[in-house]
């Protein structure tokens, strides 16, 4: 019964990866994404940085050297950052709420997730407001509209990243 348990299990991975690759073949189809500018932008965490910086200035948001500091920049553990990948500012979070800023480069990807139930609580819920250019928010929920920006302001329940659940095995998340 073991090794039928097992196989299950890789087969739900498989399932889930091929899936996450048919995803990648809808949305790379629908955005173009110039790969080399994607190297050229970013190849270390400081250079991120300063882009993000930037970028959320752009955006009209007045950022201090400690604020640059602060911005995370998430691999999630898979190669090829920056494509897949996201740099954030978190403004506050405590266990009532969390507000952030989201900062995706030309053509990058965050990687799918869902926010599980912890501590009684139904799990994360998030407001995103666009603030500059153009990104793309894919959800099962036919009701919400796609959402456009670059630079996203996130307001939401307590942020437990460390909880949060993705779709690619590979993906590790490490603040």
């Amino acid at each position: 019964m073991k090794k039928f348990v097992n196989i299950k299990i890789i087969l739900a991975v498989i399932i889930a990866e091929h899936a996450a690759h048919k995803r990648w073949q809808r949305l790379s189809s629908m955005i173009p994404v110039t790969f080399t500018l994607l190297e050229e932008i970013m190849t270390t965490h400081e250079k991120a940085r300063e882009k993000t910086a930037s970028m959320l200035q752009e955006a009209g948001m007045v950022i201090t050297e400690a604020e640059k500091e602060k911005i995370e920049i998430a691999e999630f553990g898979l190669p090829g950052y920056p494509l897949s990948g996201l740099q954030l500012l978190t403004n506050f979070n405590s266990p009532r709420y969390c507000a952030k800023e989201l900062v995706l480069f030309p053509g990058q990807t965050c990687p799918e997730h869902l926010h599980p139930p912890f501590n009684g609580t139904p799990g994360k819920q998030e407001t995103f407001r666009c603030r500059w250019g153009e990104v793309y928010l894919f959800v099962d929920d036919p009701a919400l509209a796609l959402n456009h920006g670059e630079v996203a302001s996130e307001f939401s329940s307590e942020s437990r990243d460390d909880l949060d659940i993705f779709t690619d095995p590979r993906v590790r998340r490490v603040a």
